[in-house]
């Protein structure tokens, strides 16, 4: 006698075999779009990296470059160069005044760090003449 509200399942003979090969034929017919799909997807994600990374070195590049020239640095084995260095204060808006005719320059302070003494003399022979006959 059966329980009130109790059902009765078939008893499946064999089918849970005919599910799992099906789930097998659905698996492997899905599997090769899959990877092909995944390794489209890496392939792209691997270009786009290469093609940051070589805008990156560009970039690094450039601005060494920039920074190079712009400071005027030396290879190695160049003495260092004369460096002028005026010893007033920097101008401000205030004092942008030019000293009159007749009236001396500042003085220049020189580094002369690494500088020969066939130095100095080549480089204040080929220093410019004042201009204004001052």
């Amino acid at each position: 006698m059966r329980p009130s509200g109790a059902h009765t399942h078939p008893t499946s003979s064999g089918s849970g075999a005919a599910v799992a090969v099906i789930a097998a034929v659905v698996a492997v017919s899905v599997a090769a779009p899959v990877i092909h799909a995944l390794t489209g997807l890496l392939e792209t994600v691997l270009i786009t990296a290469l093609a940051c990374l070589a805008l990156a070195i560009t970039t690094l590049t450039t601005f060494l470059v920039i920074y190079l020239r712009r400071n005027r640095l030396r290879p190695p084995g160049v003495p260092y160069a004369l460096r002028a260095h005026t010893t007033r204060p920097p101008l401000t808006a205030a004092a942008t005044h030019r000293p009159a005719l007749g009236q001396a320059a500042p003085a220049v302070h020189l580094h002369l760090h690494g500088v020969t003494a066939d130095a100095i003399a080549h480089a204040l022979a080929n220093y410019p003449a004042p201009r204004n006959g001052g």
